[in-house]
């Protein structure tokens, strides 16, 4: 066990280092991509949408283009099964650490909206994301009875790419795609059974929008 004065020092030492940070509140949406698993007889899904709600805190690191995003989103959403008429809704409750890198001006410290950057607003603007996160779905079949195991936990890693747009000197607003795999998921059911059992990986595509408002007056 780390002693308590070691504790502090590691806490003052993380609260120390140059970092300015910022409240974000986003909405993205997600059009789940299955595959069809050959040699089962599940009902396996097919579709599946959903609209997430979040709100992040922003750490943007001083000496290098680099941010990070921790954050918590809630969802709602649809899906239907593959030759079956049964649908489910589905609940999720999400942990995300988006990472943006933006290439082309990684050794700016500038920490601003890119609206005030004349001439300069595809530089600062655009980044690559890196995006890891790891949630919890209920998930609930219309027209048969409640199916055990409808709770699951699940992790993904995602890639995409964003633009910013400055609005004024409190406020960014981004724009992002992003290309998701998700691990370890229960979306198929046994039907005989009534229960969901694991299936495969999958892909989801996201777009969202992320409305960023500093706490204070950048230059």
């Amino acid at each position: 066990m780390i002693p308590w004065k070691d504790l502090l020092s590691i806490c003052l030492s993380i609260i120390a280092i140059p970092v300015y940070s910022q409240i974000g509140l986003q909405v993205f949406g997600s059009n789940h991509l299955f595959n069809p698993e050959t040699g089962t007889r599940a009902l396996q899904t097919e579709a599946l949408k959903d609209v997430n709600f979040g709100l992040s805190y922003a750490i943007q690191f001083k000496k290098v283009r680099i941010e990070l995003h921790p954050g918590l989103s809630v969802g709602y959403g649809g899906g239907e099964f593959l030759n079956s008429d049964l649908n489910f809704n589905q609940f999720t409750a999400k942990v995300l650490l988006p990472m943006t890198i933006y290439p082309f001006d990684l050794s700016s410290d500038c920490n601003c909206p890119t609206f005030n950057k004349q001439g300069e607003v595809f530089e600062k603007g655009l980044h690559f994301i890196v995006q890891p996160g790891i949630g919890h779905a209920w998930r609930t079949v219309d027209e048969l009875d409640k199916p055990e195991n409808s709770k699951t936990s699940e992790a993904e890693i995602g890639l995409g790419i964003g633009f910013d747009f400055g609005l004024n000197r409190h406020s960014t607003l981004n724009f992002y795609a992003l290309l998701a795999q998700h691990l370890n998921g229960k979306y198929s059911i046994s039907e005989d059974q009534k229960s969901w059992i694991k299936s495969s990986s999958h892909l989801s595509f996201q777009l969202g929008l992320r409305y960023l408002w500093y706490s204070k007056r950048r230059r």
